[in-house]
């Protein structure tokens, strides 16, 4: 289940609006929606407090490694 997912879950099984969720954790509801499209990735703070909320564990992705250039 990706994070979009779980934070759609855990509204709905708590009657959560996104406003209600944006509020407890000090962000927009504009972000939690993007969060929840997969548009966009909560910074570290808000992850974390994330996580503490809905007591689970996502980590932010680490990004794409890059290849080295071929040599000639």
């Amino acid at each position: 289940m990706s994070l979009g997912e779980s934070i759609v879950a855990y509204r709905q099984d708590h009657h959560l609006t996104q406003e209600d969720l944006a509020s407890r954790l000090f962000v927009t509801r504009q972000a939690v929606s993007a969060w929840e499209q997969g548009k966009a990735w909560p910074d570290a703070e808000t992850l974390s407090k994330l996580n503490d909320l809905m007591t689970t564990d996502f980590a932010k992705p680490l990004p794409p490694e890059t290849k080295p250039a071929p040599s000639d």
